[in-house]
């Protein structure tokens, strides 16, 4: 960490795409990032130049897409923790606004990735609608034990959300969607599973 933070303190113009592209994840795209981070051009291209000279990003091409991959999921760590609470929150909200509305592709195909993001930006709402279409794409892909996961996440996110008579039919509507993967995984028997019902 010590290292890292040394490498990026002699590159400072270039620490911020580093803590944006952290937070987006162990890969990022280039148009996601910049977008995100608000930096494009010769402005963007010169950081990231930066940040692979010193072995912090690599930048690799899947077909028409160019991305950029972290040496170690560490360094990724490292790079977010830098980041106060409250921006690393700001950026993440910006990452899941960003996906929603401009990829909507994700929130079919990566429920969870959108999830995640409004969990760190802590728009628990959203984020458990996201949970709970995660959840239901792994049941309708046989995924019981992803499903019950899925399903949990979801579960520790509605406590987080004022009481109300939505919250209690939200949460009834997960805890009988989770009873399904837990029947076929578990048994009618399983301690867990009789809490459920």
């Amino acid at each position: 960490r010590d290292t890292l933070m040394a490498r990026l303190d002699r590159h400072p113009e270039a620490r911020d795409i580093a803590q944006v592209a952290a937070c987006i994840g162990r890969e990022c795209d280039l148009d996601l990032l910049s977008q995100v981070s608000g930096r494009s051009g010769a402005e963007l291209e010169e950081a990231l130049a930066k940040l692979a000279e010193a072995e912090i990003l690599f930048r690799s091409s899947q077909g028409t897409v160019e991305t950029f991959r972290f040496k170690h999921a560490l360094v990724q760590e490292a790079a977010a923790d830098t980041l106060l609470k409250s921006t690393r929150r700001d950026i993440h909200g910006r990452i899941a606004r960003l996906l929603e509305t401009g990829r909507p592709d994700y929130a079919v195909a990566r429920p969870e990735l959108l999830a995640y993001h409004f969990t760190q930006a802590q728009d628990f709402p959203v984020a458990v609608r996201y949970r709970q279409q995660a959840g239901n794409q792994a049941v309708a892909a046989s995924g019981n034990l992803e499903a019950i996961g899925e399903f949990g996440q979801a579960l520790e996110r509605i406590t987080l959300l004022p009481p109300s008579e939505e919250r209690d039919r939200l949460e009834l509507d997960i805890l009988i969607a989770q009873a399904i993967p837990y029947t076929l995984t578990k048994g009618y028997a399983a301690p867990d599973h009789l809490v459920i019902v």
